[in-house]
């Protein structure tokens, strides 16, 4: 056999261990960046390497805001009832505030808006005066000795003062209402604040015809005549909630002086 080929190739031996060992370094080197990776990515939110996004010139505030619909909805619930135009129990010749509003408006508020669709034989005044609380704010003071459970609005409950439980009783009330009086015509909310600018019309049942002024000098339309244009003519209002949670909250209102 010749010698020389019995001498080992150390060129080729070493290649065949770079070969070998190439893989395994790289394997080490993938699994450091994972592991360093996933150690930054836990304490700073970041990866390596990653383009870091651009921050906001301005911060986002969660929730959306209050637009034209909400108010809406808002004043319906308030306004809502057997009685018409419920609108009426909201404004004054000065400003009105929530702690002004009619035990009989409160009562109505929290009777059409929950307790009417529950069916209940009895609720309590707690739960009663819980309910106003979410429309008129905590420091609403209800008196329900003051209503009268025989009127007009028709009660479905007659307040117990002895056992301070509202007892439901049969009614015989129905009718229907004429055309809204009012619409939104702006909205703006600040901080949970809301400003709403309502045009309010006043009907007047002994004309059947709608006016201007809460004094009914100004003659809109009749009620064969009335459109929900006409309520562009009304004398504007300006209504204040509070958000609280998913509900605004009544604070105040007042005429808004051209």
């Amino acid at each position: 056999m010749n010698e020389e080929n019995q001498i080992p190739n150390y060129y080729e031996e070493s290649k065949k261990k770079k070969k070998n060992i190439l893989p395994i370094i790289l394997l080490v080197v993938a699994i450091v960046f994972c592991v360093v990776g996933a150690v930054l990515a836990k304490q700073y939110g970041v990866f390596p390497f990653t383009k870091k996004e651009k921050t906001p010139d301005t911060p986002v505030i969660g929730g959306e805001v209050a637009n034209n619909a909400d108010i809406e909805l808002a004043l319906a619930d308030l306004t809502s009832g057997l009685i018409c135009n419920g609108i009426y129990d909201f404004i004054t010749n000065g400003k009105k505030e929530a702690k002004d509003v009619s035990s009989l408006r409160a009562y109505t508020i929290a009777e059409q808006n929950y307790f009417f669709s529950l069916g209940e034989n009895e609720i309590s005044l707690d739960d009663f005066q819980n309910q106003i609380k979410i429309y008129l704010g905590e420091n609403y003071e209800f008196h329900p000795e003051e209503i009268d459970y025989n009127g007009q609005s028709c009660p479905s409950y007659r307040y117990d003062a002895e056992n301070k439980k509202f007892i439901k009783q049969e009614t015989a009330c129905g009718g229907s209402c004429g055309a809204k009086v009012y619409q939104v015509s702006s909205v703006e909310e600040k901080d949970g604040t809301v400003e709403a600018y309502v045009k309010i019309v006043f009907y007047d049942n002994e004309t059947n015809a709608y006016y201007a002024d809460p004094e009914k000098t100004t003659l809109i339309a009749d009620s064969n005549t009335f459109t929900p244009e006409s309520l562009e003519s009304g004398e504007v209002y300006k209504f204040i909630f509070q958000r609280v949670d998913d509900k605004f909250q009544f604070v105040s209102s007042e005429k808004v002086i051209a």
